[in-house]
């Protein structure tokens, strides 16, 4: 009985530490079992995460992902932890699936945006590769021509011709001293006048050579234009008005003897500062400059053309440049040919 009761003792021990045993081996699987759960849901959170952030392409893998984050966000119980480390798993594979479409979709996008790319180049190209062209195409333009400084249209054409080529043919010229050397550069051979001439001696005096008054070698002729030129040898005058009043009968004349003619009337042109200095008779660079102001309001009141020839040949004092003319009065050639220039823009 003793020995029975020693087999007994035994067989019970042994079965309390082989029941030992398997229950801390049941604890041991339990907390791996856990931990893989845990990492496993780490893992899948994290590819949800990737996969979240990316773009949601197709209905499918938004499906995915939400069946997988349906079965991660509730908590794991004892009961359901298997389930639970199944569904994580496929939740696991449907993300690295889902990934792999991105990836796929992500390469067709880089390759649609490179074609894109290429296809705005191909227009780009094709555009200035136009405009290239184009810039070889004659372009209308609205003509217009600069002279002296002073811009004319189409309509004045014919004027600018003129006055490039400084074609007087039609045109007379009526004055003093100064417009002899209009004749004598042969610029134009319609000059009459003479030294010392004034709008009072212009119906005395004769031209050299001539049989009649200045002012009657105009009789019987027909010309398109006379040009007047008077001033110079009346700066020294007192009253002004006198000069106005003869200027005025000198215009009338002409009108008379050319009737169809348009009559200008030219400013007294400048002279050199040691010409003015001496004030000869009067004869100023200030005396002038009054003399035209008179010329200009006689050019008003009686309806023709007052021409400021002064203002092309003046430097930027008032006076005429010393290298225009030898004794500060008398101009040589080529400032006469640019007064004249500036006169014949009116023809």
């Amino acid at each position: 009985m003793k020995l029975n009761r020693s087999r007994v003792r035994a067989t019970i021990v042994l079965i309390i530490v082989i029941i030992g045993a398997v229950f801390l081996s049941s604890c041991l699987m339990d907390k791996n079992d856990a931990s893989a759960l845990s990492a496993d849901k780490s893992s899948v959170k994290t590819s949800l995460s990737v996969s979240e952030s990316s773009s949601s392409s197709a209905s499918e893998t938004s499906s995915a992902e939400t069946s997988g984050s349906t079965a991660l966000s509730t908590t794991a119980s004892p009961d359901t932890e298997l389930a639970t480390v199944s569904t994580t798993r496929r939740a696991t594979t449907t993300a690295g699936t889902t990934k792999a479409r991105q990836s796929s979709s992500s390469s067709k996008s880089e390759s649609s945006a490179q074609e894109s790319s290429e296809n705005t180049t191909d227009k780009i190209g094709s555009f200035l590769s136009r405009i290239n062209s184009d810039e070889q195409k004659p372009v209308a333009i609205p003509f217009e021509v600069t002279f002296s400084g002073e811009r004319t249209t189409a309509s004045t054409t014919e004027k600018t011709t003129k006055a490039n080529e400084l074609d007087f043919s039609n045109s007379a010229f009526l004055g003093n001293s100064r417009v002899l050397s209009v004749q004598n550069y042969g610029f134009a051979k319609n000059v009459y006048g003479k030294v010392g001439l004034n709008v009072k001696t212009v119906f005395t005096e004769k031209c050299e050579g001539g049989s009649v008054a200045v002012i009657d070698e105009l009789k019987g002729k027909s010309f398109d234009n006379v040009f007047i030129m008077f001033g110079d040898n009346e700066c020294g005058w007192s009253n002004m008005n006198v000069f106005e009043k003869d200027y005025v009968k000198v215009i009338n004349a002409v009108r008379e003897r050319v009737p169809k003619a348009n009559i200008y009337v030219i400013s007294v042109l400048p002279i050199s500062e040691k010409k003015s200095a001496e004030n000869e008779y009067g004869y100023n660079i200030n005396s002038i400059k009054a003399v035209n102001e008179h010329i200009k309001k006689i050019a008003e009141s009686e309806g023709i053309t007052y021409i400021d020839a002064a203002s092309s040949i003046k430097n930027s004092k008032g006076y005429l440049p010393d290298e225009a003319s030898t004794d500060g009065c008398h101009l040589g050639k080529e400032y006469t040919r640019k007064w004249l220039t500036y006169v014949a823009k009116y023809l």
